[in-house]
């Protein structure tokens, strides 16, 4: 606060009175003081014009002057000062006295110049930032924004007065960035994280400071500082996604993971290390790994270990030794654990390779079958690629004419002789270079002496030293097929013989046919000539069993589907100057027989057709005769049914005492079939069923 100091001066200007603190002000004794003017003390540029006013005083002219000025101690300082002259009511001129009122300004000047000053400071502060600032009105616009801010929306300052900060705003950050508007509002300062779309439309992370703007005690406004926090904001965000799949790759790897420090002491442990060793995370804290390897490979692990300390990346292989003291055959891979430049541990990958292991063993015991398997089989083994020898056994290289295995070791294949047909070798070879399993195949091949050979040879597609390959075991059947020759050109001489058998037992049953044909015209009896005429019939259907089968390929069965139907027509050939209205229908499945079910089938069917023709039906009437074979492997069913008369109630087939049925009788039995003989149940006349089991022959 300014010290006061009251004085008076005479008319003259003269000291009348003077307190104490202003001699100590300025230095003087108080007579000192007494002896020098009020004009003599202040600066020199205002003394004229309080010479003037004590002038005017006198006359009454001026009542009061207030000026601001300097006035010198006695040390030669210049003090600032106010001072208020006021002249006090007296009867005279002389008599007036002249009331001084002294402010020392000093205190005040220096505020005014810190206050100056720190007005200067602020403003640089805010125009020069290197961060965005402004300020708001309590309206939430902007007053002032300095350049950084421009450069940062992208509008420029003048573009900027006026507008509300709101309309940068990312939606979903208004009503924070609103919330702390209204608390600076209230004087309370704050700091917040929204994120922001500039003129350009990129999207930016901002951190926003906000602080009450006073002018005296009256909250007028709103200051703001942001910071552009977009590339720290992707760094935390790269740090969290190289963390999280740091901690993905640690959790999720297949392989135990884990980490040791400077000391090889465990930091921590994925679950697939607790798989694998039996040890949980909090077992294996504060333990190192020497306990965890077998004694064998504890100082070559060391070794490892301490070349990852230094920067290197160590593979190599050990047994590992679990909770349950199982050992184990492990693959670790160990490199440094990085922070920053500092090298702070080491990381450890563990693969289980036990099984690998046991299945290496086992291929080299495959591999060791396979060449003993190979190299001593009694059949040549070659194996090509691309067409060239690349592997032959010992028993081959004698087989194809060579002095040793490596004579022909990368020559051609066709080096071994010539292969006929080669056009048939060749597309085999194509086709088992792609994978394709083949069967074995027969080939004539001319060796290197003009010996010709029958060989065949079962090929399959390999792997051989790591690449595609086709192993080829060779089979010599040059003596199997002199002998197949032989046998084949017996076989034929005994189908020729065997069909000249067949050819002569039908013609030999044609004469005895035609014998009983000559016998009917020399005999009247009536009955007589039936009886001839069934033999002739029983007999024409065996001969043609044994036409069918001198003709068949196969020699040994027919087609009964087709002999049926000519039988039919055979039969129905006899009887047709009698019976010129019975027609026939078949509905046959195709069914092969062999001579033994053939002939009795076929007199069975001979003795149920003529009995059809002969009994079925009155003369000059109209007949049918529906005949059904069915096959269901293994059973036949033959059906024939007329629509004729019928039988005699009492008929009983198994009891009657003709040839004819007795025939039928004996040959079911012979086949081993079932027969039955009766009226029609659905419709009138009779129905015949046969069922028997086909012997096994081609259906």
């Amino acid at each position: 606060m300014a010290s006061l100091y009251k004085c008076k001066l005479d008319a003259n200007g003269n000291w009348n009175e003077m307190p104490r603190a202003l001699c100590e002000l300025l230095g003087y004794k108080r007579e000192e003081l007494q002896k020098l003017k009020l004009t003599d003390l202040i600066r020199e540029e205002d003394q004229q014009e309080i010479e003037a006013y004590l002038n005017e005083l006198t006359q009454n002219k001026a009542p009061e002057l207030a000026i601001e000025t300097e006035i010198a101690s006695n040390l030669g300082e210049q003090i600032p000062i106010q001072a208020s002259l006021q002249t006090v009511p007296a009867k005279s001129d002389e008599d007036k006295i002249i009331l001084v009122v002294i402010f020392d300004l000093t205190d005040q000047r220096k505020f005014e110049r810190k206050w100056k000053t720190s007005k200067q400071q602020f403003e640089s502060l805010f125009r020069y930032n290197p961060l965005p600032v402004y300020c708001y009105d309590l309206e939430g616009n902007f007053r002032d924004v300095n350049e950084k801010l421009a450069e940062f929306t992208g509008l420029s300052q003048e573009e900027l007065i006026g507008m509300n900060f709101d309309e940068f705003i990312n939606g979903k950050d208004l009503e924070l960035s609103t919330e702390y508007f209204e608390k600076a509002k209230q004087g309370q300062a704050g700091q917040y994280e929204i994120e922001v779309i500039v003129n350009n439309g990129v999207k930016k992370d901002i951190q926003v400071t906000k602080f009450p703007m006073y002018m005296g005690d009256e909250i007028v406004g709103v200051y703001g500082i942001l910071e552009d926090i977009t590339e720290q904001k992707n760094r935390e965000k790269a740090v969290r996604e190289s963390e999280q799949r740091f901690r993905s790759m640690f959790e999720n790897n297949p392989h135990s993971v884990f980490y040791f420090d400077t000391n090889g002491t465990f930091l921590s442990a994925n679950k697939k290390f607790e798989e694998l060793t039996g040890y949980s995370e909090s077992e294996i804290k504060e333990k190192t790994f020497i306990p965890f390897i077998h004694p064998e490979d504890r100082e070559s692990t060391q070794v490892h270990f301490g070349n990852a300390l230094n920067g290197g990346v160590e593979e190599y292989e050990i047994t590992g030794i679990t909770k349950s003291g199982k050992e184990k055959q492990v693959r670790i891979t160990n490199f440094p654990y990085y922070e920053g430049d500092d090298i702070t541990g080491v990381f450890g990958i563990c693969e289980d390779i036990t099984e690998k292991k046991i299945a290496e063993q086992e291929l080299r015991r495959s591999k060791q079958r396979w060449h003993q398997l190979v190299e001593y089989n009694p059949q040549p083994v070659l194996i090509t690629q691309d067409g060239t020898i690349v592997f032959i056994n010992k028993v081959g290289a004698e087989y194809y004419q060579a002095k040793s295995a490596n004579e022909l070791i990368g020559k051609p294949i066709t080096s071994l002789g010539n292969i006929e047909p080669l056009s048939d070798a060749e597309n085999r070879i194509n086709r088992l270079a792609e994978n394709n399993q083949l069967e074995p195949h027969e080939y004539k091949i001319v060796l290197a002496d003009g010996e010709k050979r029958h060989v065949e040879t079962h090929s399959i597609p390999i792997i051989y030293k790591g690449k595609h390959a086709i192993q080829t075991v060779v089979h010599d059947i040059s003596d199997l097929k002199e002998k197949q020759q032989s046998i084949g050109k017996s076989l034929k001489q005994k189908e020729t013989l065997l069909q000249e058998i067949h050819h002569r037992v039908k013609n030999n049953l044609a004469v005895i046919s035609g014998l009983l044909e000559l016998q009917q015209m020399n005999i009247t009896d009536k009955d007589t000539i039936n009886a001839l005429k069934d033999s002739q019939l029983r007999i024409q259907s065996m001969a043609m069993i044994h036409e069918k089968l001198y003709q068949s390929e196969t020699l040994d069965s027919i087609g009964f589907d087709v002999y049926l139907e000519e039988l039919v027509e055979s039969i129905n050939s006899t009887y047709t100057s009698a019976y010129k209205n019975v027609t026939t229908e078949f509905v046959l499945d195709h069914v092969r027989l062999d001579l033994n079910q053939a002939i009795p089938c076929s007199l069975i069917v001979n003795e149920v057709i003529v009995n059809c023709y002969k009994h079925a039906f009155d003369e000059e009437s109209d007949g049918l005769i529906k005949f059904s074979l069915e096959y269901d492997a293994p059973t036949v069913f033959l059906e024939i049914s007329d629509n004729g008369r019928g039988l005699p109630d009492d008929f009983d087939i198994s009891i009657q005492q003709s040839l004819g049925t007795t025939l039928m009788n004996v040959l079911t039995h012979q086949i081993n079939g079932e027969m039955s003989l009766g009226n029609n149940s659905h419709s009138n006349g009779t129905i015949f069923e046969l069922q028997f089991e086909k012997t096994n022959s081609e259906a």
